[in-house]
């Protein structure tokens, strides 16, 4: 009896084993390279490891490994998403849904730079509108011909100076 117990026991170490080394061996054979892993591993931050190589990086080999046996178990890249979503929150994406609140933020700037673009095209044209042109000549009624001489001059020496 003691015999079938221990022979139990070992069979049931042996399983073990066997489904561990089972499960490394799927995942040494897991395609990385798929398009829909390569699809989440991109859309996921990998908590600020996301740009780093795989091959020097301990926490994106502990991520990839983690969505490869997902992916081996059948989810899709909507449920791996999800799961990460659901426990590290909104964080665990590169770049945040296009939805709700974050809409706004993605949208805020380029409607801040139409704004501005449309402010300063108005205020141009208004600044345009109000300066005077420079050839306009000041009315001389009883001015005599050397004083009506001298300030031409002087009006030719100004306007020299800015055109």
């Amino acid at each position: 009896m003691k015999r079938l117990g221990q022979t139990i026991i070992l069979g049931l170490i042996l399983l073990s084993g066997i489904s561990v080394l089972a499960e490394e061996t799927a995942l040494k054979d897991f395609d990385f390279g798929r398009p829909d892993f390569q699809a989440v591993v991109s859309m996921l931050s990998m908590e600020g490891h996301g740009t780093h190589d795989v091959s020097s990086c301990s926490v994106k080999k502990i991520y990839y490994d983690e969505i490869a046996e997902m992916m081996l178990n059948g989810k899709s890249k909507e449920e791996v998403i999800d799961y990460y979503v659901d426990n590290l929150g909104e964080q665990a994406l590169q770049a945040p849904p296009q939805k709700g609140f974050n809409l706004t933020l993605w949208v805020l700037p380029f409607v801040i730079l139409l704004l501005a673009a449309v402010l300063i095209t108005v205020l141009l044209k208004k600044w345009r509108k109000s300066s005077l042109p420079i050839t306009e000549e000041l009315p001389l009624s009883e001015a005599g011909e050397t004083e009506k001489e001298i300030l031409s001059s002087m009006i030719d020496s100004e306007r020299k100076k800015y055109l």
